[in-house]
């Protein structure tokens, strides 16, 4: 009988550690633990400062990266079986584009470096924008790559990507440690130069998914813009609403009151690599699920999916709840920190809800209803600044807490509504593109 259900229960367990979504998540377990490799290895073997100069680098370069996914990469996902001129040809002005990106990132990263010298800011902190002037459009290029390989469900070969980049780039800083060279530029330039690597290789191995055609560039260019835009809109929005309880907090309860909020997040954010993983296949899956099954079938595969969320979700929030107190007393030693744990546990549920909206978001966009999805986004960010500036005084880092908690639960019910109202009405999609592989 044991014999049996192993036998049984073999083919699903080698179909799940083959499956795109174990892959995704591989990938972004270790894109997330080489983000923390950095930080550490700069902590040990260069300047505090360094590690200051790196997060503040590094937030200019996920803006780009944002930049780059909502008007290049995203957009080519989810039109790519409607594309201008053919499959080759769309991947290649997607392709286009996003070099142009890349090279327009790098000039004015370039212009604000001259800019700080001039005007006398600090010459660290403007040595570091000239080289992330050099490194982002390389790095880039990687981002590209990840997200092209996404768009086609490819997540082995992202994987091997990440695997190959990551790697890479530690063996890169330790070698820069040992020889006593290691800082916050010198950190960029080997993120860029493990990024290019590992994307002249891919771009080697895939490049007859790309053709060369006159006015591809141009097509994919305005198609990408007039859906990505709102998606770019919507993204700023979301980055502001993050980073806006922190500004709210600094300002009516200190820096120190920012500081324990700030950590009850970080472990909260431990979630991220599982969430994403998950996130990087919606896309695609949903764009296919819409063409192939119609708007029934999306709304199947998104309540699907919601509740996978959530069962995962709620575990990650009851256990942070029996033991969040244990994480933040060991993570963050010190009694400013030890009153927050019931903050930490808000947070936590706090992200769930926030996390079970994001099937009707990534829904919403396979169906092209971007500007629903900034107007919504907006609005959320408005009501959930006002809601901690009010709370806040009042309870402390609790409300401020509470308040995103209130707004997470008010915009997730909002997008869910916003979906199912009407997405019924959706025009049926074109018929799909001749299959490139």
């Amino acid at each position: 009988m044991t014999d049996g259900v192993l036998g049984t229960a073999s083919p699903r367990l080698r179909r799940f550690l083959f499956s795109n979504q174990l892959a995704s998540w591989a990938g972004q377990g270790i894109v997330s633990a080489t983000n923390f490799a950095i930080l550490i290895i700069l902590a040990h073997w260069a300047r505090v400062e360094d590690v200051g100069f790196y997060a503040l680098g590094y937030s200019i370069l996920a803006l780009a990266m944002v930049a780059q996914d909502s008007l290049v990469t995203r957009p080519y996902a989810i039109q790519m079986f409607k594309p201008p001129g053919g499959p080759e040809a769309h991947a290649y002005g997607t392709l286009a584009v996003a070099a142009l990106m890349a090279v327009a990132t790098g000039l004015v990263l370039a212009g604000a470096s001259v800019i700080m010298r001039m005007t006398g800011a600090d010459p660290a902190l403007a040595g570091v924008v000239l080289m992330l002037a050099a490194a982002a459009p390389l790095a880039l290029t990687r981002e590209f790559a990840r997200r092209f390989s996404f768009a086609n469900l490819q997540m082995h070969q992202a994987l091997v990507l990440d695997v190959a980049a990551s790697a890479l780039i530690v063996a890169l800083l330790l070698a820069l440690a040992l020889t006593g060279r290691l800082d916050a530029p010198m950190a960029f330039a080997a993120i860029g130069g493990a990024g290019s690597l590992c994307a002249l290789v891919w771009f080697m191995a895939r490049r007859s998914f790309f053709r060369a055609m006159p006015g591809a560039v141009m097509q994919t260019a305005r198609q990408s813009w007039a859906f990505g835009k709102w998606l770019l809109a919507s993204q700023i929005t979301l980055q502001v609403q993050g980073y806006a309880a922190h500004w709210i907090t600094a300002l009516v309860a200190g820096v120190a009151a920012t500081g324990v909020y700030s950590a009850c997040l970080s472990i909260v954010s431990l979630s991220n690599p599982f969430l994403f993983g998950l996130f990087n296949l919606l896309t695609p899956k949903f764009v296919r699920i819409l063409r192939d099954e119609g708007p029934r079938g999306l709304r199947r595969e998104a309540f699907r999916d919601a509740l996978v969320i959530g069962a995962i979700m709620g575990a990650f929030t009851l256990v942070l709840y029996l033991g969040g107190g244990f994480l933040l007393a060991h993570l963050f030693p010190g009694k400013d920190f030890a009153g927050g744990t019931d903050v930490l546990s808000i947070l936590a549920l706090s992200s769930a809800v926030s996390a079970l909206g994001a099937p009707a978001t990534i829904a919403l966009s396979a169906s092209e209803r971007g500007r629903a999805i900034a107007a919504l986004s907006f609005c959320a960010c408005v009501l959930g600044s006002a809601v901690v500036w009010l709370l806040l005084p009042r309870w402390g880092l609790p409300g401020a807490a509470f308040g995103m908690l209130a707004t997470e639960c008010l915009g997730t019910l909002a997008r869910w509504a916003l979906f199912l109202s009407g997405h019924n009405s959706s025009s049926p999609r074109p018929a799909p593109a001749p299959a490139r592989h």
